[in-house]
């Protein structure tokens, strides 16, 4: 791109692609997060009640809620 685009047109792509990655990054950062708390409110209600496995599922379930939409109820 520094080769072939004018100055300009470099500036612009360059602060896009910057854009870009600072909300798709903040867009991962936030489903990882919510995934975790999503996974330890489950373990943490299972272990109130007692319930056998409650970290597996904790687990399996916070890594099932990384999936769009549907991943929670799979979980």
């Amino acid at each position: 791109l520094h080769a072939f685009a004018p100055k300009k047109v470099e500036y612009r792509l360059g602060r896009l692609g910057s854009m870009c990655n600072k909300i798709f990054s903040g867009f991962i950062y936030g489903q990882v997060l919510a995934a975790i708390v999503a996974g330890f409110n489950v373990f943490l209600g299972m272990t109130l009640l007692r319930l056998d496995y409650a970290l597996l599922i904790g687990v399996i379930y916070g890594v099932f809620g990384l999936i769009p939409f549907f991943g929670c109820f799979i979980g």
